[in-house]
């Protein structure tokens, strides 16, 4: 009987997808006259990339049906302002645990000035989120003046002996300092940045030592982790030597090994 249970769910996900009315997201812009809504939408299985919406412009649509295999969710990383500086990452769908998808479900977004209002269908009048603290938040933290939060470092060293030179690629989800040569005891090559909100910052380094460069690794050097304050005054640095790649967080600690060459 059991196999005929799961016969009737398997067949029920399976039906005709005429049959399943796709789901649907709507976005609005009521911002205002000459205030444009910037959004990134994006599911499990799908990005639409960044967007923008007018004020008062037909609604952005995201039609879909449920996976059944997986939780279908959509967000929605919403900005506006003059620099964009109001934004909230809105989780605009989600389908809940449940083996038969969901058909037809509507859910509507409106970005307002003084926040983003929801509705679960058309003729109910939308509500207004809990996001507008957010707003606030982020915009007196993260926006403050940026001398009063100092920047981040990440700190590279070249230990590796006389006449032994250190390739280094660095890069970001934001930005690549290109292809970089520095030689034994040199100046430190140092990145400093400021946390980037609500995208998590994230420095990549592709070391390279040896005979035609056949010691490599590329290093995480600095992640900044889920949070909405960014952190100020972080140090990472990362030493390399002949036995491998040392690191310390901050300038008083010693180094300590951390990961050794991958020979290629």
């Amino acid at each position: 009987m059991k196999h005929l249970v799961l016969f009737i769910l398997v067949t029920a996900y399976f039906r005709p997808r005429e049959a399943c009315v796709k789901n649907r997201v709507l976005l609005h812009n009521e911002l205002g006259p000459g205030k444009p809504l910037e959004f990134h939408c994006y599911s499990v299985n799908n990005d639409l990339g960044v967007k923008n919406l007018n004020f008062n412009a037909t609604p952005y649509v995201i039609e879909f049906h449920d996976d059944w295999f997986f939780i279908t969710t959509w967000d929605c990383l919403l900005r506006q302002g003059a620099n964009m500086e109001y934004f909230y990452k809105v989780e605009v769908y989600r389908a809940g645990h449940r083996f038969i998808p969901k058909c037809g479900q509507i859910r509507v977004w409106t970005a307002k000035l003084d926040g983003i209002y929801f509705s679960r269908d058309l003729d109910t009048p939308p509500k207004k989120m809990k996001h507008l603290i957010l707003f606030i938040l982020v915009t007196v933290t993260y926006f403050r003046p940026q001398e009063a939060c100092v920047k981040n470092r990440v700190v590279i060293h070249n230990e590796l002996g006389p006449g032994r030179i250190l390739e280094y690629h660095c890069y970001s989800n934001k930005d690549d300092l290109g292809i970089k040569n520095m030689a034994f005891n040199a100046t430190p090559y140092v990145i400093a940045f400021h946390d980037e909100i609500p995208n998590l910052t994230t420095w990549n380094c592709l070391l390279r030592q040896g005979p035609n460069n056949k010691f490599v690794f590329d290093v995480q050097m600095y992640k900044a982790g889920p949070r909405l304050i960014p952190r100020c005054g972080q140090i990472r640095i990362w030493t390399a030597k002949l036995d491998g790649i040392y690191f310390a967080r901050n300038l008083d600690t010693p180094p300590v090994l951390a990961l050794r060459w991958i020979e290629i």
